[in-house]
């Protein structure tokens, strides 16, 4: 089978897991002969003259490709859907006969691709890494940091109008230098510094008049995308939650759910050590990931004199620091120190506070025998209802987090939810999960 896979950027040299999946899907499908081939969005100019780049074999680049916006946001409509000539991608896809194109994003690739390809009668299978195609932040979290249950142009425009990269921003995000220098040291952390501001400049801010002129621009770029998405044979969603939410945007498409997975894990058992609970969070202070639910819990702990606890908080940079000796602040961390990280763990907390597509730590922390409370908006809550419902959070109450850790710092009922875990069954062959995407190929080439 000839595989084309369509991701963001580089799999073989971006970070985060939906390269990360890409790539591992990639390298698992070679292995039984698959021709694997993969496309990404690379020097942003206009978006006017993409050419289709070889890097080397099977590695192909859009030269002059859209904008990508990552999570920033879109704060100018229009570069983002510049049309292209339709006759530069069926040509490739002529030259290249791929009999089945894997998408795990749209951003940065223009829309007379995927009409090219559906023309061509080339089946397309969508992974719902995002939720892009209809939320211009990814997350569906507004700029009033709530869930964007019902969007709209005027909304899109109001959580997005001043946001986002500048044009020369993106041009350097997306070039070939600052793919050489984005793992310096220095780069990463003007990296961290800018995304903190974004989420800090995005949070409860309001535009007072937002114009029909601007709503109909963001009204197009939704179209745009919604042209895209018509392009669409398939949906592969990851988790019955992004499968309701591209339901309820896409209903004509088919969709089937199967959960993703990583290649390299393994199952262990994890021991706790202590009567007192060590609890672990790794999603930094930004609100959509469910700090302020956790620290709210803790302090309903205090006040229910249940005090043997430890936080352990890790993923960003903490400000406002609490001066108590139980809360240890570990940031940002390397993978070569990430098994020490894991075994301070005796339960991970997942709050998060948006219909979170997939969530792989959660996955992590279940394979490593560690017990996660896991948000009712996470796509893994499928792994964790599949051990106990009991431990799925209400992400709108702090009580309830609270109960669910006073019932864990008791050792018998902690050792019995880990003799649960260590007995259940989770997704971590990479070879059979590839096996099951190629039945959803099948599906479509089989018609």
């Amino acid at each position: 089978m000839k595989i084309l896979h369509v991701v963001l950027g580089n799999p073989y040299t971006h970070q985060g897991g939906l390269c990360r999946y890409c790539l591992e899907l990639m390298e698992s499908q070679k292995k039984v002969g698959d021709s694997v081939s993969v496309l990404y969005p690379r020097e942003y100019i206009t978006g006017k003259s993409p050419k289709i780049m070889k890097k080397k074999e099977n590695e192909y680049y859009i030269f002059d490709a859209l904008p990508v916006s990552i999570t920033y946001g879109v704060g100018t409509p229009d570069r983002y859907m510049v049309s292209a000539k339709k006759n530069i991608f069926e040509k490739w896809f002529k030259k290249n006969s791929f009999d089945i194109i894997h998408v795990h994003s749209i951003q940065g690739i223009h829309k007379e691709f995927f009409e090219s390809a559906k023309e061509l009668e080339i089946p397309i299978i969508y992974t719902t890494h995002d939720y892009y195609s209809f939320c211009l932040r990814s997350i569906l979290v507004d700029n009033n940091a709530q869930l964007c249950n019902n969007h709209t142009p005027e909304k899109c425009a109001n959580c997005n109008y001043g946001v986002g990269l500048s044009a020369n921003k993106q041009r350097i995000i997306q070039s070939n230098i600052y793919q050489i220098i984005k793992n310096n040291n220095v780069v990463k952390a003007l990296k961290r510094k800018e995304g903190v501001a974004n989420s800090s400049n995005n949070t409860a801010r309001q535009i007072a008049n937002v114009g029909d002129e601007l709503i109909e621009a963001y009204e197009k770029l939704l179209n745009y995308y919604q042209g895209i998405m018509d392009c669409i044979s398939l949906l592969h969603c990851n988790s019955s939650i992004s499968a309701e939410n591209y339901f309820l945007n896409y209903p004509n498409i088919k969709q089937r759910v199967v959960s993703i997975t990583h290649s390299g894990l393994k199952r262990e058992i994890h021991t706790r050590k202590s009567n007192t609970l060590n609890i672990g969070y790794m999603g930094g202070m930004s609100e959509h990931k469910g700090y302020k639910l956790l620290y709210d819990a803790l302090k309903i702990l205090d006040s229910l004199d249940c005090r043997e606890w430890v936080v352990h908080l890790y993923g960003g940079e903490f400000s406002n620091k609490i001066e108590d000796k139980r809360y240890n602040y570990g940031g940002f961390f390397m993978p070569e120190v990430e098994e020490k990280v894991w075994e301070t763990i005796d339960v991970l907390v997942v709050g998060s506070q948006w219909w979170e597509t997939f969530g792989f730590i959660v996955l992590e922390a279940l394979c490593r025998g560690i017990p996660v409370l896991c948000s009712d908006l996470v796509g893994a809550k499928d792994l964790v209802s599949s051990i106990d419902e009991s431990f799925i959070l209400d992400h709108t109450n702090a009580m309830d987090v609270a109960v669910k850790l006073q019932k864990l710092m008791n050792i018998n009922i902690y050792n019995d939810l880990k003799i649960k875990i260590e007995q259940a069954d989770f997704p971590i062959d990479m070879g059979k999960h590839q096996k099951e995407i190629e039945c959803l190929y099948s599906e479509l080439l089989n018609g």
